[in-house]
C-alpha cells in the first residue's frame, strides 16, 4: 500500500506521459509498504526516563488508549483530532512524536503553536529535536547543533514551522500539511485587528486536500474554553470504553463510577475512601478492582457513549456508522492513565472537597476529571445566609479562641465610610468581629485602626493587623490618611484599588494622585487587588459549613441587621458578550438600593488576610501574629498580566 494517497481526478505531469519517460521511470519505482503510527512508534520511539515512568521503547500495552488516536491520524477521512485529556495523561508528549513520523514516512510541510514563545522553544530543542536525535533514519538529516533554528526545526526533507498564540505573524504566511496544538487552553486571548489565534491556524491547511489538524488540551472555564468548543463542534464525541471483567458490558472509566465507604457521620474522609475505593460497573454493579484494571483499558475501545459496540469488533475506534468522521474528539479522564488507581482519584477528591472552596474543586474538575468548570455563583438569599452562617454563641466584638489575626475593611464614599473586622484561623476559617458605618475618618482610626477586641481565655486584647482602605472615591484623602495613619502606628493600614485582571494582588508605588494630579508626600503604596479573585473567594465560603475550613462564620447580632445579609448578597457573576462576540464575565449588583458596601469589606478584609498569610497558620498552639510580620512583597510597577491568560 501507497503511504500518501493521491485525489480523485489528480493527473501527473504532461512529460510524465512519455513512453520513454514512463519506460524509465517505472522500472527504478518502489511502492513504500504502508506501516501504522503505533508500529512506527514501537519501532522507533524510545521515551526517556525524564519524560514517562515507562522508560525504553514505546509499547502500546502501557497506553492502551492512546492507540485510537493513531489509527485515527492514520484514517485519511478524519481531518480534525482535539485531545480532550486530563493532565499527565501522555497528550502533549504523543503529539511531540509525530513530526518525527512524518517526516521519516511521508515528508510534509509541518507548523507546531503553543501558548507562547518560550514554550514553542523548549517544545522545539527539548522534545522535538531531541527525539528525532535519537531515530538514526532521521539522525543522519539533521544540521549540526551550531547550524539549527529553534524557531524552525529542519528534520531533513520536511520542515517545523514553530508558532505560538499571541504572534500572527508566526501563525501565518505558510502553507502546511499538518498543524499541531498543543495546550490550547493557555492560549492568550488578546484583542487585536487580527483573528483568534486557533482561527488563523486553521488557514494554513487550507492548500492541502489530505491535511490534518490535531489539538489537545485540558478543559477549564465553561463558555470560553477552547477546547470545550472544539467538543461541541466535533462530528463524533468519542470516550474510551473497556469492558467489565464480569459481564462484558461496556463503559467508559468515569469518576461516577468510583465508590468508596463513608466514616460514621455519613461524610466523605480521604483515608477511608483511599483505603477503600472501587469501581462499579454499571450494568452488574460488580467491585472492579486496580488489579483488573490494566487488562480491562487494553482491551478498550474507542466510541461515542451509548452506541453499542459489535461483539467481534477488533480494532481501536469503533465510529458511530452513517455519521462524520471529519472532526473527532476524544474525551479521557485521569482515571483510565495506568498510573492512577480507583484510590488516587478518591483520595484526591476528598482532599479537593476539603479545600478552601471551590478553586481546588475546579482542579479536580479540569485536571482530573477533564471536564469543564461553571463559573457561574448562584445567587444567595439574605435569608438562607442569616439561617446558615450566624453562630448563636458568637458575639459581636468576642475574638473566638482560634482565631490568630484580625483584618480590617473599609469602603470610601462621599462624607461616609463602612468597615467590617474580621478574624482569622486555620484552613481559612474566618468570623466577623465588628462592622458599621462612620462619617469621619478619625472614627475609622478609633474604631478599626487601633482597636482592641478581648479574646475568648486571653488576657490581653486583640489589635487590627492590617487595614485596607479603598481609595476608588477620594484618592488623594485616603493617601493622605494612610500615610500619616503608617508613621503614627506602623504599618497597619493599606491604600487599595480594585481591578478586574491581574494576580490576587501586587503593589505600585506612586508619587502623585491619579485622579487629580496632586503630588503626595513621600510617595504612597498603592495595593492593587483582583476584585474577581476575592469575590469568588468570599462567595466561595457561603457554602462551606460551619466549624469547618474555610467556612464564614457570623455573630448572633447579624440577626438582627437586614442591611449587611443583604449588601453581602448583592452581587453576581453574569455572563455577557463584549463587541468582538466573545464571553465575558461581569460582576452586577441585583439590588441597587440596597448596594454591596458591606461585600466590598468583606473582599478587602479577604485580600489582607492573604497578605498577612492565612494559608500558613498552623493547626495547634499558635501565637497571634505581630503585626511587624506582615508579608511585603516586592514592588511590582510593570505589571501587564492578561486576564484571560491568568484564569485559564
Amino acid at each position: 500500500m501507497i503511504e500518501s494517497v493521491l485525489p480523485f481526478g489528480w493527473q501527473p505531469p504532461k512529460k510524465c506521459l512519455d513512453d520513454r519517460v514512463l519506460r524509465t521511470t517505472t522500472n527504478k519505482w518502489k511502492a513504500c509498504p504502508f506501516m501504522s503510527t503505533v508500529d512506527w512508534f514501537e519501532k522507533n520511539i524510545r521515551l526517556p526516563k525524564k519524560v514517562s515512568a515507562f522508560s525504553g521503547f514505546y509499547n502500546r500495552n502501557n497506553f492502551p488508549y492512546q492507540t485510537g488516536v493513531l489509527d485515527a491520524f492514520d484514517d485519511i477521512d478524519v481531518k480534525e483530532i482535539s485531545l480532550d485529556w486530563a493532565t499527565q495523561t501522555g497528550k502533549s508528549t504523543l503529539i511531540q512524536f509525530l513530526p518525527s513520523k512524518i517526516a521519516c514516512t511521508d515528508p510534509s510541510p509541518m507548523m507546531f503553536a503553543c501558548p507562547d514563545r518560550p514554550t514553542a522553544q523548549e517544545v522545539s530543542e527539548q522534545r522535538i529535536m531531541s527525539v528525532a536525535s535519537n531515530i538514526p533514519e532521521l539522525e543522519k538529516r539533521l544540521l549540526p547543533e551550531a547550524r539549527r533554528n529553534s524557531m524552525r526545526p529542519d528534520l531533513g526533507d520536511c520542515i517545523v514551522y514553530m508558532a505560538w498564540s499571541g504572534s500572527p505573524a508566526s501563525l501565518g504566511q505558510k502553507s502546511c500539511r499538518y498543524v499541531f496544538c498543543t495546550e490550547l487552553s493557555k492560549w492568550n486571548r488578546s484583542k487585536s485587528d487580527e483573528a483568534d489565534a486557533g482561527e488563523l491556524v486553521r488557514e494554513r491547511v487550507k492548500g492541502f486536500w489530505n491535511h490534518k489538524l490535531v489539538f489537545e488540551g485540558t478543559k477549564t472555564v465553561e463558555g470560553i474554553c477552547r477546547i470545550n468548543k472544539l467538543q461541541i463542534n466535533a462530528t463524533q464525541q468519542l470516550i474510551y470504553r473497556c469492558p467489565c471483567p464480569n459481564c462484558g458490558d461496556y463503559h467508559e472509566f468515569n469518576f461516577d463510577n468510583v465508590k468508596w465507604k463513608k466514616d460514621s457521620k455519613g461524610k466523605t474522609d480521604r483515608e477511608i475512601s483511599e483505603a477503600t475505593a472501587w469501581f462499579e460497573c454499571q450494568s452488574c454493579k460488580a467491585k472492579i478492582k486496580d488489579s483488573q484494571k490494566m487488562k480491562m483499558l487494553r482491551a478498550g475501545i474507542w466510541s461515542e457513549n451509548g452506541v453499542k459496540i459489535p461483539h467481534k469488533f477488533k480494532g481501536s475506534v469503533y465510529y458511530t456508522p452513517k455519521k462524520s468522521k471529519t472532526r473527532i474528539h476524544f474525551h479521557l479522564e485521569s482515571l483510565a492513565s495506568p498510573v492512577v488507581s480507583f484510590s488516587d482519584m478518591a483520595g484526591e477528591f476528598a482532599r479537593c472537597l476539603k479545600g478552601e472552596g471551590k478553586k481546588t474543586l475546579q482542579n479536580f474538575q479540569n485536571s482530573w476529571r477533564a471536564l469543564a468548570f461553571s463559573v457561574n455563583i448562584k445567587c444567595f438569599k439574605w435569608e438562607d445566609i442569616r439561617d446558615r452562617l450566624i453562630l448563636k454563641d458568637a458575639q459581636r466584638y468576642i475574638v473566638p479562641a482560634w482565631a490568630k489575626f484580625l483584618t480590617g475593611g473599609v469602603d470610601i464614599h462621599k462624607g461616609w465610610q463602612v468597615y467590617t473586622i474580621r478574624a482569622w484561623g486555620f484552613g481559612g476559617r474566618s468570623r466577623l468581629i465588628d462592622w458599621g458605618q462612620t462619617t469621619d475618618y478619625s472614627e475609622i482610626e478609633r474604631k478599626v485602626i487601633t482597636g482592641n477586641f478581648i479574646q475568648d481565655g486571653a488576657k490581653l486584647g486583640m489589635p487590627v493587623l492590617l487595614t485596607g482602605v479603598d481609595s476608588g472615591w477620594s484618592p488623594f484623602e485616603v493617601y493622605q490618611f494612610v500615610n500619616r495613619i503608617n508613621k503614627k502606628y506602623g504599618e497597619r493600614c493599606r491604600a487599595i484599588k480594585g481591578q478586574s485582571k491581574g494576580a490576587p494582588y501586587w503593589m505600585n508605588k506612586l508619587e502623585r494622585s491619579g485622579a487629580d494630579g496632586q503630588k503626595i508626600a513621600d510617595g504612597i503604596e498603592l495595593w492593587n487587588i483582583n476584585d474577581y479573585y476575592y469575590k469568588r473567594f468570599v462567595l466561595d465560603r457561603y457554602d462551606i459549613p460551619q466549624g469547618n475550613e474555610g467556612c464564614f462564620e457570623l455573630p448572633i447580632e447579624t440577626k438582627d441587621d437586614e442591611n449587611y445579609l443583604r449588601q453581602i448578597c448583592s452581587e453576581v457573576l453574569q455572563e455577557e458578550e463584549n463587541k468582538f462576540g466573545q464571553k465575558i464575565y461581569k460582576w452586577v449588583v441585583i439590588d441597587v438600593r440596597v448596594g454591596n458596601h458591606y461585600f466590598d469589606c468583606e473582599k478587602i478584609g479577604a485580600a489582607m488576610a492573604d497578605m498577612c498569610g492565612w494559608d500558613r497558620i498552623p493547626p495547634e498552639n499558635a501565637e497571634v501574629i505581630a503585626v511587624d510580620t506582615v508579608e511585603k512583597p516586592k514592588e511590582n510597577n510593570d505589571f501587564l498580566g492578561d486576564p484571560d491568560e491568568f484564569w485559564s
